[in-house]
This record gives C-alpha cells, structure tokens and sequence, in this order.
C-alpha cells in the first residue's frame, strides 16, 4: 500500500530543518520566462514576499535581464505600496540602455510608519513590459548588484537568486519521488530506499538530486552559527549579551522590578538575551535586524537620559519616548523583556509607594567623547536627575574605576556592582519586589558570529576546529561600521575562547599575556575555489574575569571564566584585502596547540571588534541646493545621481559616506526632510 505524500513532505522538513537559516524575504519575477512569437507582449511582475511590516521597503534598484534576440522592454509599471508617484509620495525612474537589461528604480517619500500600513507581507513593486521581436523562449532573471532596503535605510536580508534556486529545485526533486519508504538506506540527513537506484532514470536522477542538495547545503560539521552581540569593557574580553542577562538574573532577586536601558550600538540585538524574561523591561535606541544597527551620539541616548528621572505618572515608556523623540534618523528604538515599559513606575519614591528604594546602575565600559552627548555627561545627567530621591542610590562602572567612576568598566567591575546592589536590596529589609533596579548601557558595542563547538585540543596537536564557518556577510554586518571601529585594544579578528571550572584553575598575569607569541596558531581555509587561505600567527589575549581576583574558573559555573584569544589579519582594517577577507568567505578553519598543555575550546567567533557609536547625520549631508532645508528636490537630485560615483567625502548626495551615490542615500535623506513627504 502506498503511502502518503505527506511522508516525502517529512523528508522535505528533515532537509530544510537540518540546512542553516534562510531569509524569508524573497524577490521572484512571474514570469520566470516566457515563450512568444513576433508581436506578442509580456508582463512580468516583480514580487517581493516575506514582509513582516516592520521591515517594510523603502527604496529599491533592480536590474533584470533578458534575450534581447527575442524581447524588447516597452515600460516599466510601478506598485502603489510605495506611495503615489503622482502625489509626489514617491520617486520612480528606469533605464533601458543597457542591452539586455531593465534598470528601474524607486524611493518612497512615505514615512516609516505610512509604509507599515500601506504594505502587505507580498505584493508587486513593479511590472515589466516587453514587445516580442522573434520567436523563442526568453528567461527573466535578476542581473548586477540589487539594492532592496527598509524604510529607514537598512538593506533587507534577501538571498542570492542562487540560494533560492537551489532550495526550489530541491523541493521539485522531491516531488518527483513517489515511491513509498521502506527499508531505507542513510545518506547524511536524507532515507534513500534502495528501490530508486533500480527504478528509472526519472526517480534515480530525483534522489541523485536531492542527495546532492544535501551535499551542498548539509555539509558533515556545519556549525550551528549564531550572530550576538554584547558590551564592551575597558580592560579584559567582552561581556556577551547572554553573559548580561545571567548576571542580573544570578545576582538580583527574580522578583526585583528591573529596567534596562540600551544605548550602545547593537543593543537592539543585546537586548534579545531578555526576551520575555519575568519583571524586566528593556528598551533600546537600536533595533536587532540582520544586519544590527549602531547607536547614534546625542540620538536616543540623549533623550533617555534626559528623561530618565522621577516625576509624577513617568514610567520606563516616557524614558523611551523621550529617545524616539530625540532619535537620529538612522536609529530604530525597539522594546523586549517580559513587562511593558508603560507597567514600570518612575514615579517618586515616598513613605507609601510601593517602590521603598531605587538602585541605578550606569555602565559606559569605554567611555567616549568630551561633550554634551558624552558617556560622562550622560552619567552625570542621570545622577542629577535623582539627586535629590530619598532611597535611591546611582552607581557607575565605566573605564578604569576612577575620574568619577565607582568601578572599572569590566566584567569584574560590573558583576561588583551588581554584587553590591544585591546586598543593598538584602540590608534594606524591604521585600525584593519593593525594590527596583535600572541599568543604563552607553557606550561602544560589539557583535560576533559564533560557532559553539566545544572541542579538546591536546597539547602539540593541530585539528579542525569548524567546518565551513561563513563570516559576516553584507547583509549581517555594515562594512561601513568597521571605521567605528576605534578601540585599539578591542579590533576586529577572529577568536577562540577557552574556559576554566575550579577543576583547573588558573591565575592569570595581572600585567602581561597568559599565552606566549607562538603559543596557538589558526588557520582559514578557503572553501571557494580561487579563494585565499591565510595562518594567522599574530593574536593577544584577554581575561574574562568575573571577581577581580585574577583566579580563572572559581565562579558560578553558569557564567563561564576563561581566556579568549583573538588573531588578527595581517591587513589594515579600511584596506580591500581586509574586506574580503573578512567578509562574505566560506573557511574550514584549522587550530593548532603549540603548548604543552591540553586545552578545551569552547567557541569560535567572527569578532567586530569594539564598535563607536556614529556621529549624527546633519542636515547639511542632504541639503544638495544648499537652501537650508531637505526637501523634494534634494531627493530628487540624489536619486538622479544614483549609482554614480560620490564627488567627494562631503558630498551632501552620500550621507552612507561609502562613496557612490545609491537609492539607499535618497531613503536616509527622506528620514531627514524638513517636510513631511519631503514638501517643499
């Protein structure tokens, strides 16, 4: 008796849930091709699908090919779900000069929020026309670089058409497999039953298919990566945004009311280690999206910690108010935790609250600047903000512990504050739900890919230590962020971490490195063909030491202590040859103990290094007639110049600053406008 379909559906599943994420937003042209003779005319809808409103898009540039032995485009019909071109809501423009391809493009002058609610999660954003010159069969296909972005700049995470096709033909393969699973044969993840190596060409090629789709995307070893992000410290390695939520929930009592404040750059993505976690609301100046978002000086974190002070019927929501309010364009405040901003009380404190006494904690691990957007001048303005509470006590822990500071800006110096708080709530008598905790994040920020694979490496030995570990890509990571990048002691590169339990304790220097130079030696093997290899010799160390005490492995085994290794390329950070080293590369990466000490490593990472908050983008950037106000026409000369070179690195068409004029540029301007929709 046959079985049902609903079987090789499972097998279906098996597949798609053993291959690594991929982006539900997708772009497809319907037609994919089209067969026609002299005179005929087609249409080709451009569809975008996957919207989660927010994202929603703000701007695109498409090319699509085809045979121009066959076809000719006629025009080019935009979608309304952009705005109205013809109520100056939006901008369109397309290009047939090239042969064999359609450029078309469009910037929306809606804002954000119209564009939420005007857009489905799949709709059309333009429909090609095109007159049959001959008689064939012509494909439609995506060619050159596409730019598809959010409302507010961001490029959306749309996967190569490569990566889409692969998986296509993979569900068609297994559709063409029909006979019934029985005695099965393993291949990896796929049950091949012997049956179809006899059974037809048709069945026989299916599951030669799908085996190789396997191949392909299931390669024995591939990590299961991760992209996180976390504070940056002063002295000592990063404190990973899991590790934060860890410490609050080891060290505070679960029913002490807390608010967490995100300012840094990728705390929209920090923010996710709280997700729905009990008595906590968390609030960021940044959203977690693909590719993270860093904090803006003087944006959102100026206006919360303006805002974050006592006052009659205040709560968190007005502190996160006061930031979307103060926001740059390029930031996008989000909201985690398991309360609602609106639920935590700011009100003051008195004899009959329910609120007894208050804890605040500001933490700025490398604090920055010397002005009014400043990590210092942003601690101070909270600590005048509740000067005068009764009950209620600010601490900071920020750069060496001094010059105003209560403790250093490290994972030991922040576990000490916490520490100290958790013993002030205790001493108080009160209940610890009468108790409430703030902490209040400026700062740099860092975000890493990660490959948990805990492995031994005996000493004198040299092992694989991941399997086709993907870096960063464009769409997880802006290049452009890496000229953040400023903190000498904190740069991008690769990095190992190796763990310490009271097992094996160990003391680490208090001046100097643990390792020698010499000591570990990490090896990048291309994948790709043509790809290059690199052995990287050059490296540092760093204590995650969480008691101050410089003994490794004598914590709460929760919060792992050890020693994290970083390699660093042998390329300057800004230099091509770093970029695609560093970004969109496939390695089979090699480690070798050179010591005489057996070592466990627990992860591998992708490291961003410490990454600054970014200046503010001015008006001036988008002001191109110099009027003193963005409006249409400023816009409308940056999308005529789009894919041009930038005539400068003050040319007011290229608020990116990446050099080339794009529709991305024209959509951040949009978010500047003097003007709603950008009148005039």
């Amino acid at each position: 008796m046959r079985k049902p379909f609903g079987q090789l559906i499972a097998i279906g599943i098996v597949v798609l849930l053993n291959i690594q994420p991929v982006h539900a937003i997708l772009l497809s042209l319907v037609p994919s091709s089209a067969t026609v003779t002299t005179g005929n005319t087609v249409d080709v809808d451009v569809i975008i699908s996957g919207l989660g409103n927010p994202p929603s898009v703000g701007t695109f540039d498409l090319d699509v090919g085809f045979n121009t032995a066959i076809l000719a485009p006629t025009t080019v019909m935009f979608g309304a779900f952009l705005g109205d071109p013809t109520l100056f809501e939006a901008l369109t423009a397309f290009d047939f000069g090239t042969p064999g391809k359609v450029e078309f493009a469009e910037v929306s002058l809606l804002s954000p929020s119209e564009l939420d609610a005007l857009q489905q999660s799949t709709f059309s954003l333009a429909t090609l026309s095109f007159s049959a010159i001959g008689n064939g069969t012509s494909p439609f296909f995506f060619a050159g670089t596409q730019i598809v972005d959010d409302a507010f700049g961001k490029k959306l995470p749309i996967p190569e058409p490569a990566t889409a096709l692969l998986l296509a033909v993979g569900l068609i393969a297994l559709r063409m497999i029909r006979r019934p699973l029985r005695r099965s044969v393993s291949v990896g993840p796929l049950l091949i039953h012997p049956s179809y190596w006899i059974a037809g060409p048709r069945r026989f090629g299916a599951c030669c298919l799908v085996t190789a789709m396997a191949l392909v995307l299931l390669p024995n070893g591939v990590p299961a990566q991760e992209i996180r992000s976390g504070l940056s410290t002063t002295a000592g390695a990063r404190i990973p945004g899991d590790d934060l939520a860890k410490y609050l929930n080891n060290l505070l009592d679960t029913t002490t009311l807390r608010l967490v404040i995100l300012t840094e750059c990728y705390g929209g993505s920090t923010a996710l280690s709280f997700m729905r976690q009990a008595n906590t609301a968390v609030i960021s100046g940044t959203t977690s999206g693909v590719g993270g978002q860093t904090g803006v000086w003087g944006g959102y974190d100026k206006g919360a910690a303006n805002a974050l002070k006592p006052g009659p019927g205040t709560t968190a929501q007005t502190v996160h108010d006061a930031g979307i309010a103060g926001k740059d364009a390029s930031e996008t405040p989000s909201i985690r935790g398991g309360i609602k901003p609106q639920d935590y009380p700011l009100e003051s404190i008195t004899n009959v609250n329910a609120v007894k006494s208050r804890h605040i904690l500001f933490y700025a691990g490398k604090p920055d600047r010397g002005d009014d957007t400043s990590d210092v001048a942003q601690r101070d303005k909270i600590k005048m903000n509740f000067a005068d509470e009764m009950s209620t006590k600010v601490r900071t822990a920020g750069g060496d512990g001094k010059d105003g500071w209560d403790y250093p800006g490290s994972a030991a110096g922040l576990q000490q504050a916490l520490k100290d708080i958790a013993k002030a709530i205790k001493d108080s008598g009160n209940p610890a739900s009468s108790e409430q905790f703030i902490l209040y994040v400026g700062d740099h920020g860092n975000r890493d890919k990660t490959d948990d694979t805990r492995k031994k490496f005996p000493a004198k030995s040299s092992a694989t230590l991941s399997n086709n570990f993907s870096t960063f890509t464009s769409m997880e990571f802006d290049l452009a962020d890496l000229n953040l990048a400023n903190d000498s002691s904190n740069p991008p590169g690769f990095s190992i971490f190796i763990p310490f339990d009271p097992t094996d304790e160990v003391t680490y220097p208090s001046t100097g490195s643990f390792f020698d130079p010499g000591d570990w030696t990490l090896s990048l093997q291309h994948v790709s063909p043509g790809g290059q290899d690199f052995t990287l010799i050059n490296s540092y160390d760093q204590a995650y030491e969480l008691d101050g005490d410089n003994i490794l492995g004598n914590t709460d085994a929760s919060v792992l202590e050890g020693i994290r290794i970083v390699f660093l390329l042998p390329y300057s950070i800004n230099s091509p040859q770093f970029a695609s080293a560093f970004f969109d590369a496939t390695y089979n990466v090699v480690l070798a103990n050179n010591t005489s000490t057996d070592y466990t490593i627990e992860s591998f990472s992708q490291d961003s290094g410490s990454i600054n908050k970014r200046e503010p983008l001015v008006p001036e950037l988008c002001d191109v007639n110099g009027d003193g106000k963005i409006d249409f026409n400023d816009i409308n000369a940056i999308f005529a110049a789009r894919n041009t070179p930038a005539s400068g690195p003050n040319d007011p068409r290229d608020p990116d600053r990446n050099g080339i004029i794009t529709v991305n540029d024209a959509r951040i301007c949009v978010n500047l406008c003097t003007n709603a929709h950008c009148a005039p």
